[in-house]
C-alpha cells in the first residue's frame, strides 16, 4: 500500500458518512496519510432560494443542506480521533459534481463515502450520489454501509 495516501471524505453529518469517516481513518494511519473532510451545501449557507424561483433539488441535496459543515465536520472529527492529519472543505454546488472536481484538483487517490441506501428505483428516479462518483472518479472509491 502506497505511503502517504490522499484521502477524501464527503461528509454530511450522517451517521453513515461519520461511520465513513472512521474507516478511512484506518487507512490514514496505515499509510500515514492525510484526509480531506469535504461538505457540499445545495445553497450558501444562510441563505435559501428568492421568491418565485422555482428550482428542482433533489431530495439529497436538500436534506443535506439542512446540517451545517460545522456539525459535520466535528462528528467526522470525533470518528477519526486525533492521530490522523485531517482538513476540513464546503463548498456550494451539486455534491456529485462537487466531490468529482474537488478530488480531482486535490490528486485524492481514494474516496471513501457513505451510502444513502436508495432502493435501486429511487436511485433510478433521483439519481445516487455514491453510484455518480463510483461512475466517473479517477480515484479508488469504497462506499461503506
Amino acid at each position: 500500500m502506497k505511503d502517504q495516501m490522499k484521502i477524501l471524505v464527503p461528509v454530511d453529518g450522517s451517521a453513515l458518512s461519520t461511520k465513513a469517516a472512521a474507516f478511512a481513518a484506518d487507512f490514514a494511519r496505515m499509510t500515514n496519510g492525510s484526509m480531506d473532510l469535504l461538505f457540499v451545501s445545495a445553497f450558501e449557507q444562510g441563505t435559501t432560494p428568492t421568491a418565485g424561483q422555482e428550482r428542482f433539488i433533489p431530495v439529497e441535496q436538500l436534506v443535506s443542506s439542512m446540517q451545517g459543515p460545522d456539525q459535520a465536520f466535528e462528528a467526522a472529527k470525533k470518528a477519526i480521533g486525533e492521530d490522523v492529519s485531517v482538513a476540513t472543505h464546503a463548498v456550494t454546488g451539486d455534491p456529485g459534481g462537487e466531490i468529482l472536481a474537488f478530488s480531482r484538483e486535490h490528486g485524492h487517490e481514494l474516496i471513501v463515502m457513505g451510502s444513502k441506501g436508495a432502493s435501486a428505483v429511487e436511485g433510478f428516479l433521483i439519481g445516487s450520489v455514491s453510484q455518480k462518483i463510483l461512475e466517473a472518479s479517477d480515484a479508488s472509491v469504497i462506499i461503506v454501509k
